[in-house]
């Protein structure tokens, strides 16, 4: 049997986090950026291109990633910061299955 690996992408954001990791993730990666703010509001144009259906969520994904020149080095400081942003809910549904 051939086995396939599968990568999946679940849009957590709003969800299990109280923030977008997309914005956080800006708020790491362009921190010395002097173009920072530049960058944050085509990051919000191409966001709000793929919530009103002009592009596709997979292409707004790719093109506001790109913009942020995103390292795998950055991914455990995004981790660290979105942990300490899980959502209210998730943790009183977290603390209501532990009673």
């Amino acid at each position: 049997m051939i086995q396939t690996k599968r990568n999946f992408v679940f849009d957590f954001d709003s969800t299990l986090t109280s923030v977008e990791a997309l914005d956080v993730l800006a708020e790491i990666t362009l921190v010395n950026n002097p173009a920072k703010d530049q960058i944050i509001d085509k990051i919000i144009d191409i966001t709000n291109l793929g919530i009103d259906g002009k592009i596709s969520f997979t292409e707004s994904l790719e093109r506001r990633i790109k913009l942020l020149n995103a390292k795998k080095s950055d991914l455990p400081i995004l981790i660290n910061q979105l942990r300490k942003k899980v959502s209210v809910c998730l943790l009183y549904t977290s603390d209501a299955a532990d009673e």
